[in-house]
Parts: structure tokens; sequence; C-alpha cells
């Protein structure tokens, strides 16, 4: 039995060991006859207009409080999920409703002009397309707007709170006592919120606010994502800087808590309760507004938009921007339209530019070439390419002379002047690469270069002069090992001498040394890095 057992062992070994040597077996890689089918198609030009546009208001959304995720947001556990029959989340920050409708109506404007006989039916598609999109963002920042009005009732203490998040979003720096004081105003006044609301559901006073199901669950779905941008305010700050993780647990816990428990009681009591919707006769806005958001030193936000601004203006956002008195019809019709001018130049780029970037229909002939076939990940490394190898137990790509020869053969199959500019040069690279490589045949680097003895402590085989050229030619760079340390030699001999020009300036001579140990005392108080870093911008 046990010679059975050892005798199938040794067959399973010797057949995993062909198996292994066959997957390792180098498989010459086929190379396209005629490159012409393997040319992307000409995609819209409206394309990266399009792109454009998303990003830009992606990255833009994230620079105000958010609901969730993005630099607005930043989650924390336990929050409730959002339910979809309850419809859209409230937007929280009136700042980037304010915002966004002003960069998208000045993409609404830069599209108007937009020459579309001038563009190919599928960009003529695409831009209908985008202005679609545009104008129901336009839509979209109103309903917003409305939503934040009528919910606002429900949670007063919003605006303040916002303001305060927004300030991180800005790099405004951090008065950690400042902010512990209004946290404390604040978790009073959701007590004194939460108080009323109660009162009004039993009662049937004008003064006591009182909410129906599916305002009640909007109103704790905003108060949640309070709590998770309030969360990670706290995050970015606390352990960090010194004074605010001093001044900052008790109000931050408090306040937490506080948002907590409110949402909860609004959706076990008020929501339950069910009772018509009613504000109350007191005012919905707090009577202080210098922390609700871009206001005073730090600019006004400018809105123009379809809706009462009385209420962007109650939050501390202009709604237009005020003339001097003085100013004649003229004067007035012509700033109007300077500033819408400036206002377009600031949130869309050139899209006559963009509009004429150059496409690279080379992308999957390269692709096909360095062995990761159309669109795809991986290579063949080696010789010939950057790839990174073949995949686990695939026959290693063989990449010899028959192979290069063929694919200069199949290059001549391109018309090399009606190719786009990026196109051509994906063409003169592989013809490069594939001349370069067929000269490297037969030219094996010698195994076991010296290695000089260091205490350095990096492993690994040295890598040899006819290596490092080859490095250096696979990158397109034209130089020597020789050459390069010939310019590094002449760089750090101007570095130096402009360390000393500085260290003169300090005061210190010639002893650059010890000026750099000066400048290292030099730096930011503890917790104040983010805004050295700012005011690098």
């Amino acid at each position: 039995m046990a010679s059975k057992l050892a005798l199938t062992a040794m067959f399973f070994a010797v057949l995993a060991t062909s198996v292994s040597a066959q997957a390792q077996t180098p498989v010459r890689d086929s190379v396209p006859a005629d490159l012409r089918p393997l040319l992307a198609p000409r995609r819209s030009e409206m394309r990266l207009v399009s792109l454009r546009y998303s990003a830009d208001r992606n990255l833009l959304v994230g620079n105000y409080a958010g609901n969730a995720g993005g630099r607005g947001g930043g989650g924390r556990g336990g929050a409730t999920p959002p339910d979809s029959t309850l419809g859209p989340p409230v937007v929280l920050s009136a700042n980037r409703i304010a915002r966004l409708k002003q960069f998208d109506s000045n993409w609404q404007r830069a599209l108007v002009a937009v020459d579309a006989a001038k563009l190919t039916p599928p960009a003529r598609t695409n831009l209908d397309s985008l202005k679609g999109v545009v104008t129901a963002n336009i839509v979209r920042a109103d309903v917003d707007a409305k939503d934040l009005s009528h919910l606002l009732y429900a949670f007063p203490f919003a605006p303040k709170l916002v303001g305060l998040l927004e300030e991180r979003l800005r790099l405004a720096d951090v008065n950690p006592e400042r902010a512990a004081g209004l946290l404390t105003d604040i978790t009073a006044q959701i007590a004194a919120t939460r108080a009323r609301f109660r009162a009004g559901l039993t009662s049937e006073a004008d003064s006591l606010p009182r909410a129906n199901r599916v305002d009640a669950l909007r109103a704790a779905a905003g108060v949640d994502a309070l709590r998770a941008n309030l969360g990670a305010w706290h995050g970015f700050y606390n352990g960090y800087d010194p004074m605010y993780t001093w001044w900052m647990p008790l109000p931050f816990k408090h306040a937490d808590s506080a948002l907590a428990g409110y949402a909860g009681f609004l959706r076990d009591s008020v929501a339950t309760a069910n009772r018509t919707s009613f504000s109350g006769k007191l005012r919905m806005l707090p009577s202080d507004h210098p922390f609700l958001g871009n206001s005073g030193e730090y600019g006004m936000t400018q809105y123009s938009g379809t809706f009462d601004p009385n209420y962007f203006l109650a939050m501390g956002i202009s709604y237009a921007a005020p003339l001097p008195a003085d100013y004649s019809a003229e004067d007035r019709t012509r700033a109007r339209a300077d500033s819408i001018r400036k206002s377009v130049l600031h949130d869309v780029p050139d899209l006559a530019e963009v509009l004429a970037l150059s496409q690279d229909e080379m992308s999957d002939v390269v692709s096909r070439y360095l062995g990761r076939g159309a669109n795809g990940r991986g290579g063949a490394g080696g010789n010939g390419g950057r790839g990174n190898g073949a995949p686990n137990n695939a026959p290693m790509p063989l990449r010899d002379s028959v192979f290069f020869n063929n694919w200069l053969t199949s290059l001549k199959t391109l018309d090399f002047d009606n190719l786009s500019r990026n196109a051509q040069v994906d063409y003169l690279y592989l013809k490069h690469n594939a001349e370069l490589q067929l000269a490297r045949q037969g030219r094996e680097i010698p195994p076991g270069q010296p290695r000089k003895t260091d205490n350095t402590g990096i492993p690994g085989n040295a890598r040899g002069r006819e290596g490092l050229i080859r490095d250096l030619q696979d990158e397109l760079i034209p130089y020597t090992p020789e050459q390069l340390m010939a310019l590094a030699e002449k760089e750090f001999a101007w570095t130096t001498a402009e360390m000393i020009k500085a260290s003169r300036q300090m005061g210190y001579g010639d002893n650059w040394k010890a000026a750099v140990e000066k400048t290292k005392t030099q730096h930011a108080p503890p917790g104040g890095q983010p805004a050295a870093i700012r005011d690098l911008i």
C-alpha cells in the first residue's frame, strides 16, 4: 500500500513539473498583418467637455458641507440609511445650492455659445444631452432651496452648524474657544427645538411647530447628515491641534449626543404622530448670522436664481452684487456683463480648446504591442515593453527578431500623415522600441555584475552599466550614466551656491548647514501645519 502511494505521489510530481515546464515555454505573440482594423473610431469631440463638466462639478460639491461622502461628508457608523420613498436628501448647505446654481448657469451660457454646426453628429447629440443635464441641475437647485427653506423650521440650528463646518472646507483657521462656544449654543438650540416639537405633539397652539411623517423623516435624515459632517470636522482637528483637543471634548460630545437624540425623536415621535406640518409663528432663522458661510472677511457668495432672494440674504448669502447708487443704466449693464464674463471664465474652461484636443486612435495598437490586449492590463515585460509580466501559469511571450520585424512591417500598413498627433507619437514610440529591441538581440547583459559593498541595506543584484543604459533608453532618456552624473554634480554645485547665498542673507556666512538647522526651528506651531500649507497655495 505504501509503495502504491509513493508511486502515485511521484507520478503527480512529475506531471506537475511537466505542466509547469509547458506553461513556461515561450510562445511568440501573434502580430496583426494589418493594423488598420485596430485603429479606434473617432469619438465624439464633446466627450471630454462632458467629462470636464462632471469632474469640476463633483469637485465643487466637495467644498461644502454635504449629505454623505466627499470632502463635505465623512460618515459615522449607525446612521439610518436613506429612505428612497421620501425623495432626495435635503441639501443642508445654502452656500452649496447658490454656488452650484452659479456654476451651472455659467456652463449653460457657455454651451449656448458652442457652434453646433461645426460639430460631428455624435457630438451634436452629446451637446444637446449635456445642455439637458445642466438645465436639470439648475432646476434641481431651485427645488433644493425650496426644500431647505420648507424644512429649516425643523432644524433651525443647521445654518450656524453648517457655517462652522464649511470654515474648515474653506481652509479658514479654527478658533477652538469660539468653536466650543458655538457648539454649546447649538446644543442648547437643539434642546429648545426638540422641546417645542414635543409640546406641539399635544397642542394646537399657533406658536408651536408640527410635522407630518414625510417632513419629520426627511428632517431626521438631515440631522443625521449634520451629525456625520460634524464627526468628520471633529476628527480633522482632534488629537492634532492641541488647543482644539483641550477645548472640544465636552462641547463635541454634547452636540453629537444632542443631534443623535433629536434625529431619533423626529423618527420615533414626530413622524409617528404624523401631524399637519406647521412651522409656528416664530422666526425660523436665527438672528445671529456671522458664522453662516461665506460672509464678512471671507467674501460674499454671489447668487442669481428664480426664487425669493430674501431666503439667501437671511442666511448670509448675497443674491446679487450691490452696485454704487450713482451708476447709470449703461454703467449697470456694463458691470453686469463684466461680472458674468469673469464668472464664466472662472467656472468654464475654453471649450474651443477642449473640443480641439487631439484624440488617440492608436491606443489599442499600443496595448497589443505591449502584450495587454485591447484596453487590457498586464503586459509582456521582458524584451520590448513596459509590461508587468505574463499572467500566472501563462506561457511567457517570445519577443525575438521575428516578432519585432513583423511589427515594423505591420506599422507600414498605417498612413502616418493621416494619424492624429497623439497617434503619431504612439507610432514613433512603437517604431523606436521595435528597432531598439532588434539592436539588442543576441546581446544579453552579463550576469553577476560587481556590486560595491555598502551598509545601505538595499537588497538586489547590481544592474551594471549596460543595464542602466538599457533602462535609460527604455524611458527615452538620451544620456549615459556618466553624463547624468556630470549633470548631477553641476546641479549640486548650483544648489550649494544658492544655499550659501541664502545662508549669508540669514547672517550665517558660508555655514549653510547652520542656516538649515535654524530653518528647522521656524516651523508652524502645533496644529498650525494646515494653515502653513494653505498659505503656500
